[in-house]
């Protein structure tokens, strides 16, 4: 008896007097700072580290963790963004949350960690790791390594697998798995993933993969699917009623029926075959991107909560934007609309309707916006007055060659800031501001929009002027040679400077710029540009 009493007044003297070698120079400064050791002598005192339960050396530069063996109580070990190729945990029997991110990790050993219930391993070289005994193990990431496979057979307490960005060439079986509620597989070299176990799973992403084909028939509790940049030609969603987020595009559907999914709020099917959306029963939809489409319409009226709405890139003609009262956030280029009304989207903040057909945009309703790009169009009408003009941060109108006045809040600081474009179109499409050279912004334009020249009701057959552009003179000639016609020329400010009866109109007079002529006879009337050089 007094033999095994002095044995235990000895050892922790004996336990005491060790030494823990670290050879790391910035290991142990982190251990100094946190007061476990005195002097940078490459060792610590085993009694100061082995009944530490919590470490982070995170982003310290180390390049070694040789001595984490004696912490052999931890039981939370953060050291991320170092730069470690190999850590061992052996004897760290205690460690229940561990966080490698981002250390150059070749080699991993966790296998006689029984207590981890955390493992983070992101962003590493790693191309295998064994989790054959971590049988506790409820989350685990180890995406943005090199795993061809992954073994999770004996893992059934995961709930939180990310395992996205490795080439997992011969697939992943969670069949094992039905605590799953979150999983991420994106960016592998899928061409097949089995769901049907997880019964519990609200998140799924499997994006940038190679799937054919997607059974979620029995995930009933799904909530989010990002499925897109697949080869996916079908995609049952009837019994998904819980989904809120769907994210599908960059695949091969055809057909896209979300009738039941009345839950959800963001949908992202760009890029597909779709040639009908129906929405009309996604009252709740707050985000809808059905971009580079086969869309000839789209009912968006049910939608009153839309905020974000993307058809660019379709053949549509068409769209009500009535009902949207909350859209903040526009995009319709490239698409065969001829005219848009705004007058109802107060909230409107971004509108991209480049590269269509409208010829009059009035924006004068929509004291939000603060960014325009309408491009590309066959604008003659463009009002922006709306007073919001000294938040605008986009305004591009370049290339509408028939659009020569701009209606705007202050023309003086359009003139300043909404300069005309540079040469190269790729410079251009970066620029924030683009206009065409022509242009000219007044607080009153006398165009159609305006009102200020009255729109002709019939034409006088064949009227026109010369020469145009002219420095001197310009004579108007009409086809029935009409002894007398009434003539009023404009400058693009709306002022009248010249009314006449006679077919030849001295300009010397007239600073050069771009002026509208007004003919008029027996009710009849007719708009031509006049160019004065």
């Amino acid at each position: 008896m007094k033999k095994l009493l002095l044995s235990i007044l000895i050892f922790p003297l004996y336990f005491s007097a060790q030494h823990t070698l670290i050879p790391d120079s910035n290991f142990e400064q982190a251990l100094i700072h946190a007061n476990l050791d005195t002097v940078a002598d490459g060792k610590v005192t085993t009694s100061n580290i082995c009944y530490l339960d919590s470490l982070e050396i995170i982003g310290l530069s180390i390049y070694d963790l040789t001595g984490i063996q004696d912490f052999v109580s931890l039981n939370y070990l953060d050291c991320s963004y170092n730069y470690l190729t190999s850590l061992d945990f052996s004897n760290n029997n205690l460690l229940s949350h561990l966080e490698c991110k981002s250390c150059n990790l070749t080699n991993l050993n966790v296998t006689n960690n029984d207590s981890l219930i955390y493992l983070n391993c992101y962003n590493n070289d790693l191309s295998s790791i064994d989790l054959n005994n971590i049988h506790l193990l409820t989350y685990l990431n180890c995406s943005n390594n090199y795993l061809s496979s992954i073994d999770l057979n004996n893992i059934h307490l995961l709930t939180y697998l990310n395992c996205s960005y490795n080439p997992l060439s011969s697939g992943i079986n969670i069949t094992n798995n039905p605590q799953l509620r979150h999983l991420d597989c994106s960016g592998n070299q899928l061409n097949n993933i089995n769901v049907s176990s997880n019964n519990l799973l609200k998140v799924l992403y499997c994006y940038d993969n190679q799937l054919s084909n997607l059974d979620i028939s029995n995930n009933y509790n799904l909530e989010l699917l990002h499925c897109g940049n697949n080869q996916l030609g079908f995609l049952d969603l009837s019994n998904n009623y819980n989904l809120e987020l769907l994210y599908c595009g960059n695949n091969q559907l055809n057909n896209l029926d979300i009738t039941t999914n009345i839950l959800l709020y963001s949908l992202g099917c760009g890029s597909n075959q779709l040639s009908n959306l129906d929405v009309s029963s996604n009252s709740e939809l707050l985000f809808l991107d059905c971009s580079y489409n086969n869309l000839t319409s789209l009912d968006v009226s049910p939608n009153t909560e839309l905020d974000y709405l993307r058809l660019n890139n379709n053949p549509i003609s068409t769209i009500d934007l009535t009902y949207n009262l909350d859209l903040e956030n526009f995009y319709c280029q490239n698409t065969s609309l001829s005219s848009l009304e705004l007058g109802q989207n107060l909230n409107l903040k971004r509108l991209h309707c480049d590269s269509s057909n409208l010829t009059v945009l009035d924006l004068s309703a929509n004291n939000h916006l603060c960014e325009l790009a309408c491009s590309n169009n066959n604008l003659n009408c463009l009002n922006v007055k709306n007073g919001n003009n000294y938040y605008m941060c986009v305004f591009r109108s370049y290339n509408n060659p028939n659009l020569y006045c701009i209606e705007v809040d202050d023309s003086i600081y359009s003139s300043m800031l909404w300069i005309p474009p540079i040469d190269t179109l790729v410079q251009i499409n970066a620029q924030s501001f683009a206009v065409d050279s022509i242009v000219n912004y007044s607080t009153f334009c006398s165009n159609e929009c305006s009102n200020a020249i009255p729109t002709a009701s019939s034409k006088i057959i064949s009227s026109y002027v010369y020469p145009n552009p002219a420095s001197s003179f310009i004579t108007i000639v009409t086809e029935d040679n009409l002894s007398k016609i009434n003539t009023s020329l404009y400058d693009l400010s709306g002022n009248l400077i010249f009314k006449g009866d006679n077919r030849e109109i001295n300009i010397n007079c007239f600073p050069s710029g771009i002026y509208m002529l007004k003919l008029e006879h027996n009710n009849q009337q007719e708009l031509i540009k006049v160019v004065i050089q």
